[in-house]
């Protein structure tokens, strides 16, 4: 998961091998328990796939979670 925070904006980038419908579903209600968690920040929520690397698509965005298998 790589942050970064834009304006009043909390961008986030959520990278994922295998985004399936399930996959998808289970990191929304995350996403959704993040925003009930935490009223007072504007989210914006984004899930790439995990290759290329994120970090070519959030260059300036800080990893604050990371999870090899």
């Amino acid at each position: 998961m790589l942050i970064e925070s834009a304006e009043q904006n909390l961008l986030v980038w959520i990278a994922v091998d295998n985004p399936t419908r399930e996959v998808r579903e289970r990191v929304f209600l995350k996403e959704l328990a993040l925003i009930e968690g935490f009223p007072e920040v504007d989210f914006d929520f984004n899930i790439v796939r995990s290759s290329p690397e994120p970090r070519q698509i959030a260059s300036n965005a800080k990893a604050i979670y990371s999870r090899k298998e």
